[in-house]
């Protein structure tokens, strides 16, 4: 029997199976028995269903934090997958066919935020690490590494957060920022008393802050009662940080920094031969920093005696 004939083995015939090929390859002992033993990869695929595929899809969008667009294109992959097992596996129907996409009513390319859009959703945001994360994202960091970033990772002292690679204690990567590009962000002087507060926070065995449970929903949630128009994500802190500070460069026409600094604070792919040989320290990067606009309209939410810090 073989997937090629349009059939599959049962699940009960998959364990004789691996004692065959364990034989064949003189497996030892210890590792037969392993390999006889039921595995999930044992079931049938007759049990994957629609409904248990939009369970995925809400866990990816609540749970696991992934934006809409994220999810969309993962969804792409599984109904590709859900094709190849009607052929292969000889499935009566496809059960990833009926999967809708998720509506995401926002511009593709993000959005650029108002001053009064930005004091409004933080000073909106009911949970304190959601206040906390959209204030790292005036700092221009992605979503995924807010949610990596560690308090120990937030060097107040320095004056910088540390984008890095998690590692394991063997060594082994758990996560890695876009491009697997290390950097350093200057922190915004204004933020320093709500980085602070955060390295104060409980975390998790990694190290992570325990907060927000689904942030999509408090980011959702905050927008709404600040009254902005339109869909907000995350990203479009991101968008709007470097969008501002951009400008704030080109304004200041100062000839000792450059485009190529925005670029390594943001974490994108400068050309690499400026990345080797123009050697950026980070005084340089916070002077570049410091031009951003953006800790005006919140600079008074993240005094030390603010309710957003206090409370």
């Amino acid at each position: 029997m073989n997937l090629r004939d349009g059939q599959h083995l049962a699940p009960e015939d998959l364990p004789k199976c691996r004692l065959r090929v364990a034989r064949y390859k003189k497996t030892s002992e210890q590792e037969t028995l392993r390999l006889v033993e039921p595995q999930p990869s044992d079931r049938p695929a007759r049990l994957i269903t629609t409904p248990i595929v939009e369970a995925y899809k809400a866990h990816r969008l609540d749970v696991a934090d992934a934006d809409e667009t994220t999810v969309n294109n993962e969804l792409k992959i599984v109904r590709m997958f859900g094709k190849w097992l009607k052929k292969r596996a000889a499935l009566p129907e496809d059960p990833f066919e009926d999967v809708k996409d998720v509506v995401d009513d926002g511009e593709p390319a993000g959005r650029r935020l108002t001053q009064g859009e930005l004091r409004g959703i933080i000073s909106n945001a009911r949970d304190y690490l959601m206040r906390w994360l959209l204030v790292v994202g005036l700092h221009g960091l992605r979503k995924g590494e807010a949610n990596h970033l560690r308090p120990k990772d937030i060097n107040i002292e320095e004056g910088y957060l540390d984008i890095f690679i998690h590692r394991d204690a063997k060594g082994k990567v758990i996560w890695k920022p876009k491009f697997g590009i290390e950097r350093k962000v200057p922190i915004l002087e204004a933020a320093v008393p709500l980085m602070k507060a955060v390295r104060e926070l409980r975390v998790d065995k990694r190290g992570h802050v325990l907060g927000v449970h689904d942030r999509r929903k408090a980011l959702k949630a905050a927008v709404k009662a600040a009254g902005v128009d339109g869909h907000v994500r995350f990203h479009d802190f991101r968008h709007t940080a470097y969008t501002h500070l951009k400008e704030a460069l080109l304004e200041k026409h100062d000839p000792s920094l450059t485009l190529g600094d925005v670029q390594m604070i943001f974490g994108h792919k400068v050309q690499g031969m400026d990345r080797i040989y123009d050697h950026r320290t980070m005084e340089r990067l916070a002077k570049a920093m410091h031009l951003m606009p953006l800790a005006t309209p919140v600079a008074n939410l993240l005094a030390p005696d603010s309710e957003l810090i206090t409370g």
